[in-house]
């Protein structure tokens, strides 16, 4: 019976199990990426069991009559045609496993790097901006408690608060409402939706009053728009190009005394002691997926 399968056939089998290795390459790698990887574990087993349910029904199946599965029947197939199901599944695994590194995968990699590269750029010019202004400033504040994380780009102390700024580096129109979950960004042709800034530093405010306790402190969230983007007039009174931010921040009436100087030694200590920002970046990807 296996005599008479022809090379061609032969190779539809084997391309049949490369094709059920690379979707469960694809399944464990989106797995680890969305914090589930025994979910994807669990289809990728299941993506092996019918390969080789697959290897064995097929040639059953041209032979007519004979059971579509038998570990004799697949022994006698992998041995008449010289070859070793082992070898074939890691054949696999490491093919689609390069694809996935050379294409999409290098692809994100090169996406994320540049948005980085741009969201530092951004915050350096912040950061520059707030050191020719003289005004203490901790930079890349790490939080964070059991089962969550955040990283604030700058939190600045004024005369009269402590003030913490987000900062997205844009180009473009960029449209929205205070109100609105996401923000939509428009260049070049294409659209972007992003978190609402205003929504994410109100998070880190709140993140922040609970770090410096009982303490009554003056806190207050600015949003700094670094780049060339042009703002909808609706979000005009609510985020602060990084040119005027140093404008702002000089008009502040000085206030908070006693209880100011404490909520910055606090928030220096933490500073001092930095986190985990791997672990950051893995909670960050699994809320993004989640979302």
């Amino acid at each position: 019976m296996w005599a008479s399968l022809t090379n061609v056939q032969a190779l539809a089998i084997v391309l049949t199990v490369l094709v059920a290795t690379a979707g469960a390459v694809r399944a464990v790698i989106f797995g680890i990426q969305t914090g589930r990887p025994f979910l994807m574990l669990g289809a990728w087993l299941s993506a092996m069991a019918g390969s080789v349910a697959v290897v064995a029904a097929v040639p059953a199946l041209l032979a007519g009559g004979r059971p579509l599965w038998s570990a004799e029947v697949f022994k006698a197939f992998v041995l008449q045609h010289n070859m070793s199901l082992d070898a074939v599944l890691v054949i696999g695994t490491l093919a689609s496993a390069a694809l996935e590194i050379l294409r999409p995968a290098r692809r994100s990699a090169v996406a994320a790097a540049r948005a980085e590269a741009i969201g530092a750029a951004g915050e350096g010019l912040v950061a520059l901006a707030l050191h020719r202004a003289g005004y203490p400033t901790l930079h890349g504040v790490m939080l964070g408690g059991r089962g969550w994380s955040t990283e604030i780009d700058h939190v600045v102390r004024t005369p009269g608060s402590i003030v913490v700024i987000e900062t997205k580096t844009l180009a473009g129109r960029i449209d929205g409402r205070p109100g609105d979950r996401q923000w939509v960004q428009r260049s070049a042709g294409r659209e972007r939706w992003f978190l609402n800034p205003l929504r994410q530093n109100a998070a880190h405010l709140e993140v922040l009053r609970r770090t410096i306790g009982a303490i009554d402190a003056p806190l207050r969230g600015v949003v700094v728009v670094a780049g060339t983007a042009t703002i909808a007039d609706e979000l005009r009174g609510y985020v602060v190009p990084v040119s005027e931010l140093v404008t702002v921040l000089d008009g502040e009436r000085p206030s908070g005394g006693r209880s100011l100087d404490q909520a910055w030694s606090i928030l220096q200590q933490v500073s001092a002691r930095g986190g985990d920002r791997r672990a950051h970046a893995a909670y960050v990807r699994r809320r993004w997926h989640r979302a």
